[in-house]
């Protein structure tokens, strides 16, 4: 299984969906949520959803294991019979993107139809949006990136994991805020307010205005969640 795994990572730079592909997505915008564990990035996404049908969610596929009841993904089995058709699907080009999870080895990925709406949303990580996802064909590609105040993340870190700890996760997190931090494209929200139905309204708003856009604020936020990480 991981000599497979390894074969699809090396396949994920510069992957590119083939013209059949590529001719479903080419008007669509993709609004690709990139930010650490436990900051709401799927709770958000539903909300903006359920308000603006100008935006939906890129449902795609994954391998992983689901989590109770969500629905936020096609899951399929990590096995080695699932892993070699989506080696030749990747070969044939028929995925709009496709990701190696950088520390669990799922895969994750989406197809054509999984894109139906001039806003398309998609949870990814750094590693998967400046390997593939950032040079995606549609008509624009646009990382955004969640944050938390540090008091408040680690409370729902708590909330999620309890008395665990999840380093690999901890590690995928800081590394996604040191990727964000550097790169002068991302768009930074900050999901700290329990009013989700705001946050998702200020939203659509900034999507709609970007040339007011000021990034300071999250920027910000995003500085002193990796100050967080890096001191425990």
């Amino acid at each position: 299984m991981e000599d497979l795994i390894n074969q699809l990572r090396a396949l994920e730079p510069g992957y590119k969906p083939s013209d059949q592909t590529t001719v479903h997505i080419q008007d669509k915008t993709l609004l690709s949520f990139i930010g650490a564990f436990a900051v709401g990035k799927t709770t958000l996404i539903n909300c903006i959803s359920a308000i603006d049908d100008r935006f939906t969610d890129a449902v795609g596929f994954t391998t992983r294991p689901p989590r109770g009841d969500e629905s936020d993904y096609r899951f399929i089995e990590h096995n080695q019979d699932n892993i070699k058709q989506i080696i030749s699907k990747v070969q044939n080009g028929e995925f709009v993107n496709f990701s190696v999870h950088p520390t669990t080895g799922y895969v994750y990925g989406t197809e054509p139809g999984d894109y139906k709406s001039q806003f398309c949303m998609l949870a990814t990580t750094a590693s998967s949006f400046e390997l593939s996802t950032s040079k995606l064909p549609f008509k624009q590609v646009k990382p955004i990136t969640i944050v938390v105040q540090p008091e408040l993340w680690q409370g729902r870190i708590s909330a999620r994991l309890g008395q665990q700890s999840d380093i690999k996760r901890m590690i995928e997190a800081k590394q996604s805020l040191e990727w964000c931090l550097a790169s002068d494209q991302t768009i930074f929200i900050d999901n700290s307010s329990l009013d989700i139905i705001k946050t998702s309204k200020n939203f659509i708003d900034l999507i709609d205005n970007l040339d007011d856009y000021d990034p300071a604020p999250g920027k910000k936020v995003a500085q002193d969640m990796l100050g967080f990480i890096n001191s425990h």
